[in-house]
């Protein structure tokens, strides 16, 4: 091994130890600071406590300016019970998976959507509702920017007069660190999208909030201490460190005879309670800009389901298809197409109604076809299709394609 190998290495392994030893300094006076001040929380090594101060610091992308649109408060008209939590409220975990905005400051985004699809569940009566709404489209169509945050209040007017999709539709990918257009969402968004009806700013004050709170999981936003990166369990205070930034998360519980929040993040599970946190009442700041969303209407549900009678055929033998239509929102007008694809790959067009209404809340069964082999078809593998298109863009809202054999 030559003399500037040997350097490299002998450098190397200096700079590493100085790494370490600095996060290792960072968390022994956390944790002396926690001690002598009786606070009741653990800080430990934590995803987020690994990262450069940079990158801790862009975690925190909560814009907070003054409030123009007064705040209400809420009053519960039932006596509100000591402690409540959504993730177990009534049996039932109400709430979503942890999720992880990486190396962006979209927190506002996840903040919003941590506390909008359990609102859908809730105003929906299903705790098993499957919801799964995009950060990326409300990030990235509102105005958000990785390196500089977005505001609370902007997330809240989007979803109000836009809403956001399914995830599928523009899956989140600005954890890299980067911005993305709004042009990448799916080009039928719009039709699928969860959208709220309203949305106001509660009054930061304990009542208030518990009122608020015992309706539906809430949007809010709290001050960044150097500590809370290193946040591992138990009711956080600020102990030590300075401020980094403000950040943006989910209200989901409290606990009135101890005193404390039960607050959803969005910095994976390697942190905090498995990505949950608690906190003390009034800490950080947080309350000061709490958002309550309600009226939520979901994307269209239209359902289109072929059955067969059967899977394989022979002669004589009648086929027989009917089509279970159900439509879980407001009346349609759709095209309607019905096939036959045959071993060849060529099609047969059975049925093309341009129009057709389906109505609100509609569940019904129809016949398509009534068939019966004589002989002349060819063995193989056939397809029996359908869909629903829309009726202006041509774009397919719904279809089953049920295999079948004739031998």
């Amino acid at each position: 091994m030559n003399l500037k190998l040997i350097t490299s290495i002998v450098i190397g392994l200096m700079l590493s130890g100085q790494l370490v030893f600095g996060q290792n300094a960072e968390l022994s006076a956390i944790k002396k600071a926690i001690k002598s001040k009786g606070t009741s929380w653990t800080a430990g090594e934590t995803d987020v406590s690994k990262l450069s101060k940079e990158a801790r610091k862009r975690l925190c992308g909560a814009i907070i300016v003054p409030q123009t649109k007064p705040s209400i408060t809420v009053k519960s008209t039932k006596v509100l019970p000591d402690t409540w939590d959504w993730r177990s409220a009534n049996g039932y975990d109400w709430t979503t998976p942890i999720r992880n905005q990486a190396a962006c400051g979209s927190c506002v985004a996840f903040g919003a959507i941590g506390a909008l699809e359990p609102l859908a569940r809730i105003e929906a009566n299903n705790p098993l509702l499957s919801i799964d709404l995009s950060e990326q489209h409300l990030f990235s169509c509102g105005g958000g920017l990785c390196d500089y945050g977005w505001y609370p209040s902007s997330a809240a007017n989007y979803l109000r007069d836009y809403g956001t999709p399914d995830e599928a539709c523009y899956p989140y990918i600005s954890g890299n660190g980067n911005d993305y257009p709004c042009a990448n969402t799916c080009p039928d968004w719009e039709d699928r999208v969860t959208q709220i009806s309203q949305w106001n700013w509660v009054t930061n004050n304990v009542d208030s909030i518990r009122g608020a709170l015992f309706q539906t999981p809430l949007s809010t936003t709290m001050a960044v201490y150097t500590d809370f990166f290193f946040y591992d369990g138990g009711v956080y205070e600020y102990t030590y460190g300075v401020l980094e930034g403000y950040h943006q998360i989910a209200f989901v519980g409290y606990n009135n005879i101890e005193g404390y929040w039960i607050c959803k993040n969005s910095w994976g599970t390697n942190w905090g309670e498995n990505g949950w946190f608690r906190i003390k009442y009034g800490e950080s700041s947080i309350g000061n800009s709490t958002i309550l969303m309600s009226g939520t209407q979901p994307p269209q549900t239209l359902s289109l389901d072929i059955i067969l009678n059967g899977a394989t055929f022979t002669t004589g033998n009648i086929l027989t298809a009917n089509a279970h239509v159900t439509n879980d929102d407001t009346a349609d007008v759709l095209d309607a197409k019905v096939w036959i694809k045959f071993p060849d790959n060529s099609l047969i067009s059975i049925l093309n109604l341009p129009g057709v209404t389906i109505g609100a809340n509609a569940n019904f069964e129809t016949p398509l076809l009534n068939y019966t082999l004589n002989g002349s078809e060819p063995h193989g593998n056939y397809e029996f299709g359908g869909r629903f298109l829309h009726y202006i863009t041509g774009d397919i809202v719904c279809e089953d394609i049920e295999p079948f054999s004739v031998y």
